[in-house]
């Protein structure tokens, strides 16, 4: 992408890859830049696809050939229940190469993600013969307090067209172009729900009922009060009133005589 213009790269995660880290808080990014004469926005989406978001942070200045440790303005709530991308958005000159990348091969889906239009992602690996991963890190801790739902950003940016030539340096190839307005929606779509007892996380599920069956931790005569939340794309409801109870040892019922039909039965 040579001739000069506007998009976007991400690193992306999902809830299976950061129920190790639900609970704590994404607060800084590292990011490596070739090129020190562009236009930088760092952001942080949730949801599917990125469909919010959460995060706009202009960077005033940047060192290239480096990596840039930047701490978020505001720190985003890792819920491991609905996809996390964290990148920017760039703008840059023609013949400027300023988004930093490995040597590959590229976790496709994962550490390639680009967006050429504001809205739409891709793929790097899919859409070019670049094979590489985006460098970017994001740092999580604990932070106490930290209840806030992520609200939505409206972004109105206007990415100006990507233009492709013969320059662009070797190992990288022509992307399309692109000149579409980003749009992002206020929807808020429910995810799930977590399930805990007695104040820790035991599970989650899309389902409306849930089955305690850890037979390790439950024991007869033990009493156990559970609590659910309501996950969103964006954000986590409050926990809800507690449900206990106590479990008691059941009789076993033998089975006597059974009476089988249709006779015969052949299932």
């Amino acid at each position: 992408m040579t001739g000069g213009g506007t998009f976007s790269v991400a690193a992306r995660f999902t809830p299976t890859q950061l129920a190790q880290y639900a609970g704590t808080s994404l607060t800084k990014l590292r990011i490596f830049f070739k090129d020190a004469s562009s236009t930088i926005v760092v952001k942080v989406w949730t949801g599917a696809n990125a469909s919010q978001l959460v995060l706009t942070q202009p960077l005033a200045s940047y060192t290239a050939e480096a990596w840039n440790e930047i701490t978020l303005n505001s720190a985003v709530p890792v819920t491991g229940a609905t996809e996390l991308w964290f990148g920017y958005t760039l703008t840059h000159g023609d013949g400027v190469f300023t988004a930093g990348c490995d040597a590959g091969p590229a976790v496709a889906g994962f550490g390639d993600k680009i967006s050429l239009d504001g809205s739409s992602w891709d793929d790097l690996s899919a859409i070019s013969d670049i094979n590489v991963n985006w460098n970017i890190e994001g740092f999580v801790e604990t932070i106490d307090g930290i209840t806030t739902p992520l609200q939505p950003i409206v972004d109105n940016t206007v990415y100006a067209p990507v233009q492709a030539s013969a320059l662009a340096p070797a190992g990288y190839a022509a992307l399309p172009n692109a000149a579409l307005p980003m749009e992002v929606t206020g929807s808020r779509e429910l995810v799930g729900y977590n399930v805990f007892r007695d104040g820790e996380m035991i599970g989650s599920t899309e389902e409306t009922t849930y089955t305690d069956d850890d037979q390790d931790a439950l024991e007869v005569n033990g009493t156990y009060c559970y609590t659910v939340t309501a996950v969103y794309e964006d954000c986590e409801s409050p926990m809800s009133a507690e449900a206990c109870v106590t479990l008691v040892d059941a009789p076993v019922i033998g089975i006597g005589a059974l009476s089988i039909y249709p006779n015969p039965a052949n299932s």
